[in-house]
């Protein structure tokens, strides 16, 4: 099972300080509200470990980054807040009603539809620096060694009851997106969006394209 000690392995082995990644914890997958929540223009993130209803909407983004570990003492926190807590939290929220009314699919889901928002992999494979530097290496090196049976393994947990699933991770840098690496690990009909952080004023909220379920 892919855990803080693997990463702690490939961060240093990718020019990470041991003593600085040592000991980080996983950003935990949060039920984040319903989409009740949503209708009214005024979407309230409710986050929770877990309190959802069996209808499920599940967001995926690729990996935490510096924003979900909060400053502490001169550095960063080893425990994460949550998912989305930056620039692209708050984007994810101007920007989840358009979402919604723009594609039947989800406009037609019921008020109490829990909005689940995870991430690919728990840790932050950006070590905290520009996600051009290192996010997209760590990234494959984690999910070569474990990390994508644990997201497969995380995300059949959740999308047991009746789910929508969202592929909302960036595409990268690197010969292989990484939004494709996720895709090719969901075994399920799914949709495919861009991430949240492009969902500005001015290039509106794009929409999702259907991704057919992996044989």
């Amino acid at each position: 099972m892919f855990d803080e000690h693997r990463f702690l392995e490939i961060a240093v082995r990718n020019g990470a300080d041991r003593p600085q990644f040592a000991g980080t914890k996983p950003c935990p997958d949060l039920w984040i509200g319903q989409l009740s929540c949503v209708g009214d223009r005024n979407y309230c993130r409710e986050d929770s470990p877990f309190a959802a209803t069996d209808r499920r909407l599940i967001l995926i983004l690729e990996s935490p980054h510096k924003m979900e570990y909060p400053t502490c003492g001169g550095g960063r926190s080893k425990v994460a807040d949550g998912p989305a807590r930056g620039p692209t939290g708050v984007r994810l929220r101007n920007g989840f009603d358009r979402l919604i009314r723009r594609h039947g699919e989800f406009e037609s889901l019921p008020g109490a539809t829990s909005v689940i928002l995870m991430n690919a992999i728990q840790f932050p494979c950006s070590l905290f620096e520009n996600t051009s530097r290192h996010r997209d290496r760590v990234f494959e090196d984690c999910w070569n060694d474990g990390a994508r049976e644990e997201f497969a393994d995380r995300l059949d947990n959740y999308a047991r009851h009746d789910a929508v699933i969202v592929n909302a991770c960036t595409r990268g840098t690197g010969a292989t997106p990484l939004h494709e690496l996720v895709r090719a690990a969901i075994f399920r009909s799914h949709w495919r969006i861009a991430h949240p952080f492009s969902w500005t004023a001015r290039t509106r909220v794009p929409s999702p394209i259907p991704q057919r379920r992996k044989d």
